[in-house]
């Protein structure tokens, strides 16, 4: 509930301009880190998280992943290089 009224156009402009802030604003090695855990193959070192790699939820969703067809797995790659172009 908001105080004030909120259209769903701002609401919309809003969420498009935190998608860009977060895109546009991530560190390289947080890129590659994201690129590299969808492959399988994370860089820990990469986010600077000591633990990270054993906490539950991290653990889930590489289960997850490595249970995804390889041609899936692929495609969420590649959109996430889309998204990142070199």
């Amino acid at each position: 509930m908001t105080q004030e009224p909120v259209s769903l156009d701002e609401l919309i402009a809003a969420r498009e301009a935190l998608i860009t802030i977060i895109v546009d604003d991530m560190p390289t090695a947080h890129r590659e880190f994201l690129v590299g855990f969808k492959t399988g193959e994370p860089d820990w070192d990469l986010i600077g998280l000591p633990g990270i790699a054993d906490l539950p939820a991290v653990r889930w969703k590489q289960r997850n992943l490595d249970q995804r067809a390889p041609g899936r797995r692929d495609h969420l790659v590649e959109g996430l290089r889309a998204v990142w172009p070199s």
